[in-house]
């Protein structure tokens, strides 16, 4: 296969992707574009927050990694709440209310109080809550049970080649122009997006499940955990999403401070989501015709290998850009095998609760992750990454115990020829 050839063989690749999850649905249309442009314009966000709190703040990581924990806090308990309404009310309305997560990021680089800033966590987390619990059940719902995989793969793929764009293209603007005109171009953009949701995305019906209280929502919740399976579930997405988060802000941040340059900072972060488009691309129709362990297993061993080597290349621009690339291409894939595992894990009408209670180690993640990028990337950049490489091993194991007590999962790995 020649290199020239490789961009044509993918976009052949999703298209049949796109095409065998959901052939000629104008509500999955809708809903991928929502994804990208979401995608397109929170995409700058991340990679450059790091940059705006040195830049236009003049104030430390610190401050950067603060505000990622504080968007920690109201993520998990909104999560629970947009999970009952999404079980209850449809996926829409928790997913248009998350919209406003991209809102209150935009604003964010165009002020210059730190207590703002806390204010805009805040809304940022809650909306990130509703955003992740709607948009992943609105897939779940959807989705066909022996096509979980490459609906996940297209869900992740909307939002990554949005991303991806959105980092470019926010580099570029940085270089030639300010935070605050990136800033009015993301609000602008996102509340017009919004409301686009809000009157053209196809409403999903509520699940059929009976309405129970409050107590008897948290009885199922205390139910679930005593599924074996599902605390290796929750260690495993704490431990990858403590790698995303300080990930995310150190890796920008890291090739910004070798380079020099914001707008090659933001290519970076632009074709590490590229590569993770193609990990999904390739990792989900793969899982669902070979069986999640081994694909779920060797992404997990990868991401640990990945976060070692950026530890030790933290001096070279060029292997740093590299490593870095593959790492968030790994991890993207992973990612995209998430909603996947809840489907086969989840009940009937439990996929939103189920979601909903992966926000907590989420959100716990995010909160240890943004502290270790505040503390460690500007005085110990090596470290950090190499503590990211024993978490993440620490995540095998648990795949592997997450796989043996599961039968749901077992019993769909071991029969993957069966028809839909």
């Amino acid at each position: 296969m020649t290199g020239a050839g490789l961009p044509s063989r993918l976009f052949r690749r999703l298209a049949l992707a796109v095409n065998s999850v959901y052939a000629a649905d104008r509500r999955f249309l809708i809903f991928v574009a929502i994804v990208f442009v979401n995608g397109v314009l929170i995409g700058p966000f991340l990679p450059f927050l790091g940059i705006f709190v040195r830049d236009e703040l003049g104030a430390d990581q610190a401050i950067a990694g603060n505000y990622r924990a504080i968007t920690a806090i109201p993520m998990g308990f909104t999560g629970l709440f947009a999970a009952v309404a999404s079980d209850r009310l449809g996926p829409k309305p928790s997913l248009v209310a998350g919209l406003l997560a991209t809102v209150a990021a935009a604003c964010v680089f165009l002020v210059a109080s730190e207590w703002l800033l806390v204010l805009l966590a805040v809304l940022h987390g809650a909306g990130h809550g509703f955003v992740t619990v709607g948009g992943i059940t609105y897939l779940v719902r959807a989705a066909r049970a022996r096509q979980a995989g490459a609906a996940s793969a297209v869900y992740f793929l909307g939002s990554t080649m949005g991303s991806a764009v959105g980092a470019a293209a926010g580099g570029a603007i940085l270089d030639a122009t300010s935070f605050e005109t990136l800033g009015r171009i993301m609000l602008g953009a996102s509340l017009a997006m919004t409301v686009a949701a809000l009157i053209w995305l196809p409403r999903i019906a509520p699940a059929q499940v009976a309405r129970v209280s409050l107590s008897e929502m948290l009885t199922g919740y205390a139910r679930m955990l005593r599924r074996g399976y599902i605390w290796p579930f929750i260690a495993i997405e704490l431990l990858r999403i403590i790698f995303w988060a300080t990930g995310s802000l150190a890796m920008p941040f890291v090739v910004a401070t070798l380079t020099g340059s914001n707008a090659l900072a933001g290519y970076f972060a632009g074709l590490s989501l590229l590569a993770g488009m193609v990990g999904m691309l390739v990792a989900g129709p793969v899982s669902d015709r070979l069986g999640r362990k081994h694909i779920f297993i060797g992404l997990l061993a990868s991401m640990a290998l990945a976060s070692a080597v950026l530890g030790l290349t933290t001096g070279s621009a060029a292997a740093f850009i590299v490593m870095g690339i593959f790492a968030t291409g790994v991890a993207w894939a992973l990612a995209g095998q998430i909603p996947a595992v809840v489907k086969d894990i989840a009940t009937p009408g439990e996929a939103g609760r189920m979601m909903g209670l992966s926000l907590f180690p989420t959100a716990m993640g995010i909160l240890i992750g943004a502290q270790l990028h505040g503390r460690l990337t500007e005085s110990h950049t090596s470290f950090a990454f190499l503590l990211l490489a024993a978490l993440l091993a620490i995540a095998i194991p648990a795949a592997v115990m997450l796989f043996r007590l599961s039968s749901p999962i077992g019993s769909a790995n071991a029969e993957p020829a069966s028809e839909a």
